[in-house]
């Protein structure tokens, strides 16, 4: 077995796999048979992931996707991995172990022949209407240790062990752990595994006394046994009593030791000897579908990478932000790896029932809309991977090319730019000279989950880079590091204000309290703003930035990322730009070579809107 692990290089972090150090740059795709491993391999990419199926189903129960692939898990002790080691194969295209190495996203959904003769363990709406395992499900939990120990028996078996670095994984809607529904409007989990289990964790929380529960809660039950969860209606009206905030506490609380218990089942399974990661973090969505328990998974030694798509913000829009969806920058606290799902669209992508017709034959109005379709010429794609790379590069992320049905990157001109943009990374992450430069720190929590994606946005155009912490973190945040606090909930700022509260620096309220007027009081030498509403006026943070004495790249309201060593632009209106270095120094175009003319501490250059520049910031 490949023994890998997580390590630290600079200010962010890489893979060693037998003691070689791999930085986490990646290529995956849905359909390996239509994919273009052949391409990304001969490219230089190492790290492939490649995705399999327990179970013969759709990845989610809303959209009416087909199987992508045919699950391997065919009866209580049956299996069948074959489509595995053909998909295999196909991945490292005939390359030796050492050369090339796997990391499967391996998805753990319950095949329906389980669903018929366990109803049991399934999750159920508030009617009674099952949908798939559900997250409290103890048979699940069995089961799906056993299938990974047969799967890495298979590996060793099959010799495929000599490739596979490390597990991703998966289960719930979409593989990422976000509890499936058949709508939007499904509220869930009302199944006994989830009703025993919000009752012992109820227990705990008060501590047995189930008079300390009817006291907060204003309740009259004589034992736990007879508490139900909240209803949908009190989840649809009354999200703030505690009752509600009880159930929500769980409710996200179980996810996350889903994931916690299936990783510390994967350790297990492969003695310890290597990384294992799930998607999560989705801390910028609304309460009944995002995660808002990060600080469960982050405390956890078993989980070491999260994963995430960027927000789908109006399709992804040129001249838009590529905003992520939480708090990542408390991942990277953690010492672990935040990778990136970069399923950039491009001119080349096509609709599913283009390309594979056999995943999506009756679905097509439903999957027919703009989220899957790409810039309409290859400079816009261009701009657009560009613009994905930048933020990954100077975030210190991990990433994936997600060519998600195939042919997405199919272009002499992206492979041209993933090759450069590869080299970048390599140099990036294993030189262990990548620093971090934000000063701007955002907290936020499950209160502020349902704006926070509007927030970020109108932050993306500060002309400033920024970091997202959970508030769970603020005692490791040290407040010396950063000019900008800005916080989403009062929760967070109860929690922070007698260390953040210091001279020189700006603090921001935002989100909760007074709305109707923005208001700056001076206390203890900090500017403090509040009465700041959901979607705060852009100019208003910058100008809090500013007084601090934070450095701003740019004054334009274009989306800017920035490290210590690279400032990337995407320019969200044409005309002209002006990058402002925090030194002195000059810029040089990191994919052309093109250096450019500077005066003093910055550089003046045009721009169309939805363009985007990488750039290396040199010495003078």
């Amino acid at each position: 077995m490949i023994e890998s692990k997580i390590v630290r290089s600079g200010d962010r972090f890489v893979i060693e796999i037998e003691g070689k150090r791999i930085a986490p740059i990646a290529y995956m795709s849905y359909q390996p048979a239509v994919a273009d491993y052949a391409r990304f391999t001969a490219a230089g990419f190492q790290l492939l992931f490649v995705s399999i199926y327990a179970s013969d189903r759709g990845i989610n129960p809303h959209s009416g996707l087909r199987p992508m692939r045919p699950g391997f898990w065919k009866g209580d002790d049956q299996f069948d991995f074959s489509s595995v080691d053909e998909d295999f194969r196909i991945a490292v295209q005939g390359r030796a172990p050492g050369e090339v190495y796997i990391i499967p996203r391996i998805m753990l959904e319950v095949p329906p022949w389980w669903e018929e003769e366990y109803p049991e363990e399934l999750c159920r709406d508030f009617s009674g209407t099952s949908m798939h395992q559900s997250f409290s499900s103890e048979k699940w939990f069995a089961d799906a240790e056993r299938v990974m120990a047969r799967f890495q028996d298979w590996l060793a078996e099959s010799g495929w062990d000599r490739y596979v670095a490390g597990w991703h994984l998966a289960a719930g809607s979409t593989q990422e752990f976000l509890r499936p529904a058949a709508h939007d409007s499904q509220y869930i989990d009302y199944s006994e595994p989830s009703k025993r289990s919000y009752r012992r964790w109820l227990s705990e929380r008060y501590e047995g006394d189930i008079q300390r529960l009817n006291a907060a809660w204003g309740a009259q039950y004589a034992a736990f046994e007879d508490v139900q969860p909240a209803t949908p209606a009190e989840r649809r009206y009354q999200t703030d009593t505690p009752r509600a905030r009880d159930f929500y506490r769980f409710y996200h609380v179980e996810t996350a030791m889903a994931i916690v218990r299936l990783c510390e089942a994967c350790k297990r399974v492969c003695g310890g000897r290597q990384i294992v990661g799930a998607f999560y973090g989705y801390t910028a969505s609304a309460i009944d579908v995002g995660h808002h328990a990060a600080d469960v998974v982050l405390a956890s030694p078993a989980v070491d990478f999260l994963a995430s798509p960027f927000c789908y913000n109006d399709a992804r829009p040129l001249g838009g932000d590529l905003s992520l969806p939480g708090a990542v920058d408390s991942t990277l606290l953690h010492g672990k790896i935040w990778f990136m799902e970069a399923d950039i669209r491009t001119c080349r992508s096509q609709q599913i029932y283009d390309c594979t017709p056999f995943v999506n034959p009756n679905a097509k109005l439903k999957l027919h809309n703009r989220v899957w379709e790409g810039p309409k010429t290859i400079e816009g794609s261009l701009a657009k991977m560009t613009q994905a790379f930048g933020r990954v590069l100077t975030g210190g992320l991990a990433m994936w090319w997600f060519d998600m049905w195939g042919g997405w990157y199919r272009d002499q001109a992206f492979m041209d730019f993933i090759v450069k943009a590869k080299a970048i990374y390599d140099r990036a992450a294993l030189s262990g000279q990548s620093r971090q430069t934000a000063q701007f720190a955002v907290f936020a929590d499950g209160d502020s989950g349902p704006f926070l994606t509007e927030f970020l946005l109108k932050m993306s155009r500060m002309g400033l880079p920024w970091h997202v912490f959970v508030s769970e973190d603020i005692p490791l945040v040290n407040p010396d590091d950063y000019r900008v606090g800005c916080f989403l909930s009062e929760k967070s700022w109860n929690a922070a204000k007698a260390r953040w509260t210091g001279e020189n620096r700006s603090l921001i309220l935002a989100g909760w309290g007074e709305t109707d007027e923005v208001r700056v009081r001076l206390e203890n030498g900090a500017a403090i703003y509040s009465g700041i509403g959901r979607e705060p006026d852009t100019a208003l943070l910058r100008e809090a930035a500013n007084v601090a004495g934070a450095h701003i790249y740019a004054y334009t309201d274009d989306i800017v990322y920035a490290d210590a060593r690279y400032v990337c632009i995407h320019a969200a209106s044409s005309g002209q730009k002006r990058i402002y270095l925090p030194h002195m120094g000059r810029l040089r175009d990191a994919l052309t070579g093109r250096e450019y003319e500077r005066y003093d501490h910055f550089t003046d250059f045009m721009m169309e809107k939805g363009e985007t520049l990488l750039f290396e910031i040199l010495p003078v």
